[in-house]
């Protein structure tokens, strides 16, 4: 629900009245399922805004979406110098736009008459697939969760494995971690560690590089709120018992 990450009433209806509003209670939840945590998704949905706009999605309902429409975004993103951030990886812009397409495909079955995510994988992940399919046994439903992942890091890194290194890999990690929830940055990580350890394998980087992919540090009791408000307080803490006179 958007009243959950926005406490002003006129945000909410700002978000509410857009192109895209009737989705977004539905996106959030479906963010926050995935493990995104309240900052994160506030901030995927400026590039679900964006791509709405953009698209000018009628407030009927989005039925489809045009061929061609990801290359055209990437367009306009860059033409408004959004696609990148500073470091060269992926925008907030262009991944809120892809958790929305995303969204739009699984929870309401909208498609596109050209899917570029399907006709463009390069060889190097179709490789990849293969590998952990043949050695690892690893389910299609796993490699479709790791895929983004592995596509991120080759825009972000480029196509030429024997140029990574582990300060690329490192910052290529803790980028997304900044953005990214929990359990979104632990399969990045994961994605991230499987990649390499095939390409040490196929002899296409220096063995050692998957240990480059920082561990996450997950505080414990990290997950409970830092302070109780009063009412709260007074809740769990009744008031005491008068004394016998």
């Amino acid at each position: 629900m958007l009243t959950t990450y926005f406490k002003r009433p006129a945000t909410v209806a700002a978000y509410q009245a857009g192109p895209a509003g009737a989705y977004f209670d539905p996106f959030t939840a479906w963010l926050a399922n995935r493990g995104y945590d309240g900052d994160a998704v506030r901030h995927l949905l400026r590039g679900a805004t964006e791509f709405a706009t953009w698209i000018q999605a009628p407030r009927s309902g989005l039925t489809m979406l045009p061929s061609g429409y990801w290359r055209g975004f990437c367009e306009h993103l860059a033409k408004r110098k959004r696609l990148h951030g500073a470091r060269g990886q992926h925008s907030i812009y262009w991944r809120g736009a892809q958790q929305f397409v995303e969204f739009l495909r699984v929870q309401h079955g909208i498609v596109a008459v050209e899917a570029p995510e399907r006709t463009i994988t390069p060889e190097l992940v179709v490789a990849f697939e293969r590998w952990m399919t043949v050695h690892r046994g690893i389910k299609s439903s796993s490699l479709d969760t790791y895929r983004p992942h592995i596509l991120d890091l080759l825009a972000t890194l480029g196509d030429q494995p024997d140029h990574f290194s582990a300060t690329s890999l490192h910052a290529f990690i803790l980028a997304y971690a900044k953005h990214g929830g929990r359990a979104a940055v632990r399969t990045r990580v994961k994605a991230t560690r499987m990649f390499c350890r095939f390409l040490i394998a196929t002899r296409q980087c220096s063995p050692g590089l998957d240990a480059a992919a920082p561990n996450i540090a997950e505080w414990p009791l990290a997950s409970l709120p830092r302070y109780l408000p009063p009412e709260d307080i007074g809740y769990f803490c009744p008031k005491p018992r008068k004394g016998k006179n």
